[in-house]
This record gives C-alpha cells, sequence and structure tokens, in this order.
C-alpha cells in the first residue's frame, strides 16, 4: 500500500504555501461564513471534518504546525482511500489532485479508467471498483495510466477559466508531478485480476462504504447458511 512520505508532505507544503485569508477563494471561510482562511493548503471544513471543531476561525487555521498537517494529509488519504493504491506514484499524483477537489478529482479519474477499458460510474466516488481498476491497471501499464489522469486533470484546471489561481494548479502539476517515461515500473508476471482485486478492495471498505458492507455482508451470510447446510447434511447422513 502507498503512504504518506516525507517527500510527498514536502511537495504539497512547497505547492500549498503558508497561511492566506483572499476574500475571493471561498475555500477561505468555514461553516459559519467567517474568513478563517487556509495554510498548507487546508481550508476550515476541512479541518472542521478532520477535528471535529464546529467552524474553525482564523487563529484555529493560521496555528496549524507541520506536525498537525502531518496528520490531517495522513487522514485525507485514509479518508479518500488513496492509501488503497498500491502504486506510491500514482498515489501521490491522486492524493494532489484529491487535495484539491475530492469529487472532480474522483470522476476524472474514472473518465481516464473508461478510456483504457473499464465501465466504472463516473460518479465522482473513490469506491472499490474504481479502486480496484487503478491497482489492476498500474500493473498492467503504469506510465501509461499515470500520464493520461496526469493530462486529464490539467486539462480539467485549465476548464475551470479561473485566471486567479488556474495557472498556479495547473504549474504545481508541471513542477512536482512531471510525465513518467514510457515502460516506467515492474512489469507483471501474472497479469492482475480484476475480480479478486474488487473483493480485496471490498472486504478493505467495509466499514467505509455502504455499498461495500452490503456485498460483504451479503457473501458472509450465504457462506454461513451453506455452512450450516453442510453441517446438518453430514449430520444426517447414515454411519
Amino acid at each position: 500500500m502507498s503512504r504518506l512520505t516525507q517527500a510527498l508532505f514536502e511537495k504539497i507544503l512547497s505547492a500549498e504555501g503558508g497561511y492566506q485569508n483572499q476574500s475571493a477563494d471561498k475555500g477561505n471561510f468555514n461553516r459559519c461564513d467567517i474568513n478563517a482562511g487556509t495554510k498548507y493548503g487546508i481550508t476550515p471544513n476541512a479541518w472542521q471534518d478532520y477535528s471535529g471543531q464546529q467552524c474553525p476561525g482564523p487563529e484555529t487555521i493560521k496555528n496549524l504546525t507541520h506536525s498537525q498537517s502531518w496528520a490531517f494529509m495522513d487522514w485525507w488519504g485514509q479518508h479518500w482511500r488513496i492509501w488503497e493504491i498500491y502504486d506510491q506514484d500514482f498515489a501521490e499524483l491522486v492524493f494532489n489532485a484529491f487535495y484539491g477537489n475530492p469529487s472532480a478529482a474522483a470522476k476524472t479519474l474514472q473518465q481516464t479508467l473508461n478510456q483504457r477499458g473499464y465501465t466504472l460510474a463516473t460518479d465522482s466516488i473513490m469506491g472499490s471498483k474504481t479502486l480496484a481498476a487503478v491497482n489492476v491497471e498500474t500493473a498492467n501499464d503504469k506510465a501509461g495510466l499515470y500520464n493520461a489522469y496526469r493530462t486529464a486533470w490539467v486539462s480539467y484546471l485549465h476548464s475551470l477559466g479561473n485566471a486567479t489561481y488556474g495557472a498556479g494548479w495547473a504549474n504545481r502539476m508541471y513542477t512536482f508531478f512531471p510525465p513518467l517515461p514510457p515502460g516506467s515500473g515492474p512489469i507483471p508476471s501474472d497479469k492482475p485480476n480484476y475480480q479478486i482485486e474488487l473483493w480485496q478492495r471490498r472486504f478493505s471498505g467495509m466499514f467505509k462504504s455502504s455499498d461495500d458492507a452490503i456485498w460483504v455482508g451479503a457473501v458472509l451470510s450465504i457462506g454461513l447458511v451453506l455452512l450450516v447446510v453442510a453441517f446438518f447434511g453430514l449430520k444426517s447422513s447414515p454411519t
């Protein structure tokens, strides 16, 4: 599995910069409509989701430390299931996109995977099907998927038409997440199986997703019924 590394942490800090409270940036406003600002890319609403603190104000955000931001970023990767991506390079590319706009990043990823032969719902949710497709595709063609998603995300950023922030968002991709040369990544000895990977992701996501919980619960229930039937069948068979 991937993880938050010191190198990725420093990339995000460098790309995001320190504290800013520009009123034109809607992300700086908390849920009480107070401009609390953003620091290290951590918005007040994201901090509330992480910490439980209601409507964190300017002093809270302004005084965030590196230690707190590390804990937040690690939680962010877990919350959006990014650390379930096996390949570290691709996980970091996805993390960067999700750090800006999770729903758009997930939808762009699903669209990219569908262009490569998958049939995912573009529901903007980082679910088990999307994760399974990512892990299979990065094993098969890491550079191909990485570069395709990177291009799609840059196109999305340009499509926003935000003259104030658009250039900066795109520039961080060019600076910190350049394209990978063709053929990067290990060549798998065996072609990964999507269904096996999907069920592994379903079990890992059963406490995060109601869809996964239903699937896993159904399989476990069927397995239990079969065990009971087999038990009573053996018990009633003649000796």
